[in-house]
């Protein structure tokens, strides 16, 4: 694994899970590169792997977890380089008629 790569569990189709050297991504302005430690399987992960769906593939699996932040975007305030952080995997607006149903 080198500085431009990072490994990934990668879903190609169902039942066909494999751990990958993907390409490392490059935080964009306000955003983070975490450096997972932890990473958690979640209900709507299961269907992925086993049941057909309105997902494309092949698909990165992995919303819920914890690690370090590895490097900041430009204008990021309040993290740095070395931070422990855990991901809360949810955005909403909280306006929308989604959102307002608590369909978020």
């Amino acid at each position: 694994m080198s500085h431009r790569t990072m490994r990934a569990l990668v879903l190609h189709g169902i039942g066909d899970l494999r751990v990958e050297e993907v390409p490392r991504p490059i935080p964009a302005p306000g955003e983070v590169l975490v450096r997972v430690a932890f990473c958690g399987v979640c209900g709507s992960d299961i269907p992925r792997v086993f049941v057909k769906g309105t997902y494309r593939f092949p698909l990165i699996c992995g919303h819920e977890f914890a690690g370090t932040v590895e490097e900041c975007g430009q204008g990021v305030t309040g993290y740095r380089e070395g931070d422990r952080v855990a991901v809360f995997p949810l955005l909403w607006c909280g306006r929308c008629p989604a959102c307002e149903r608590g369909a978020f």
